[in-house]
């Protein structure tokens, strides 16, 4: 990863930036990870092992991946991303 943020940086963009939205990406999925943990420890009504721990968070993170990629949340990323751009650009 490190090595595609270099090379966006050598195109004249602002690779700390690149840096702090990955850290903020990771820092999301830490809390849905969490959450879901939460969630599945309180459906449980017993502290969750180790296994259990990985497990859970395992499937969140597969169920993030899933969520990605639904052709819907896609098109509402390209369009408000289109319109983001486009917005900077009359700046």
């Amino acid at each position: 990863m490190k090595d595609s943020l270099k090379k966006i940086s050598k195109s004249n963009v602002d690779q700390k930036q690149f840096i702090e939205l990955t850290e903020t990406l990771v820092e999301i999925l830490v809390d849905f990870g969490i959450l879901t943990l939460q969630a599945v420890q309180n459906k449980k009504q017993t502290t969750l092992n180790a296994k259990q721990i990985e497990e859970v968070i395992n499937f969140d993170l597969q169920f993030r991946l899933l969520q990605i990629n639904d052709p819907e949340l896609l098109d509402i990323i390209r369009e408000r991303t289109t319109q983001e751009f486009l917005k900077i650009q009359e700046r």
